[in-house]
């Protein structure tokens, strides 16, 4: 039986926000599709492996502004790159590190908001 377990929930996708993977899919020009991917692989690649994913793997990528998410269960996120503004709950985080976000003991669900901030 498939889980309806949520994970993270889209609050709001920022500007240019977009699901990208390191290696993008190449081969496929003579169609119209362009390579893509990752824009900055190699912070791509230190945020999957910072929080035990391979490498390639797929990540959200912001390029204007971050998007709002809403987590109901326990996740690893890191930010890396250009990103100047990310928070939890309001509170700054840092570039480069680990972040733990934990559902909290009332259930509350925790919001995080990354990547740059367009005032």
């Amino acid at each position: 039986m498939a889980t309806t377990e949520t994970l993270v929930t889209v609050v709001s996708p920022g500007v240019q926000t977009t699901v990208q993977d390191v290696d993008g899919r190449c081969g496929l020009w003579d169609v119209g599709v362009p390579p893509s991917g990752a824009f900055d692989e190699f912070s791509m690649a230190l945020a999957n492996t910072a929080v035990g994913n391979p490498p390639t793997a797929a990540g959200l990528e912001c390029v204007v502004s971050g998007p709002v998410l809403r987590f109901d269960r326990t996740t690893l996120v890191c930010v890396t790159g250009a990103a100047a503004a990310a928070r939890l709950d309001g509170h700054p985080i840092a570039v480069g590190a680990v972040i733990i976000i934990s559902v909290l003991v009332d259930q509350t669900q925790r919001r995080f908001l990354g990547g740059r901030q367009v005032e």
